[in-house]
């Protein structure tokens, strides 16, 4: 058993900013929106949209030793919104070290979406660039167009780092 003790979510949230900047340091400048898919190629893997995923499933990925490949499938009825936070999530699964689902309990499963889901929060979200945006812009619909997501997955965000304050 996994103790979800809060220590998780930091590290995969300081794991996404590593990741970060690592890539905008070989891919200068920084810029907005987070360029997820070109993230996922720099560490090899291929991504692609499958349309015969089943409506409840968001996004796969999958490891082909053999073949040296690591490939991430995305729902292609999804909108772009979620097909990014997807990538990004599966892209935590990988960079946290988690085992396939398989072999983990609820509880663990549990526990690792919900590293995953914030380690993707923070790579399409970074929290500097998420409070400057916040406070330049102080509209929620904008601010969503300028990280490329939708205004759920942004409030979300908002509310989880406590960050309301900075639209008004």
């Amino acid at each position: 058993m996994i103790n979800p003790d809060g220590k998780h979510i930091g590290y995969a949230r300081q794991k996404a900013r590593s990741i970060l900047q690592e890539y905008f340091a070989k891919n200068p400048p920084e810029r907005l929106p987070v360029p997820i898919k070109e993230i996922a190629e720099l560490y090899g893997f291929e991504i692609y949209e499958l349309k015969t995923m089943s409506k409840h499933q968001r996004a796969i990925k999958q490891d082909v030793p053999s073949e040296n490949r690591k490939l991430i499938g995305v729902n292609a009825s999804y909108h772009r919104h979620n097909q990014r936070v997807s990538i990004g999530h599966e892209l935590g699964h990988y960079f946290l070290g988690h085992p396939p689902e398989e072999d983990c309990d609820d509880e663990q499963i549990k526990l690792f979406n919900s590293e995953a889901d914030e380690f993707s929060a923070e790579l399409l979200m970074p929290l500097d660039m998420l409070k400057q945006k916040l406070v330049e812009l102080k509209d929620v619909p904008n601010v969503a167009r300028t990280f490329d997501v939708s205004e759920q997955a942004l409030w979300i965000k908002i509310s989880g780092q406590r960050l309301t304050n900075l639209l008004v």
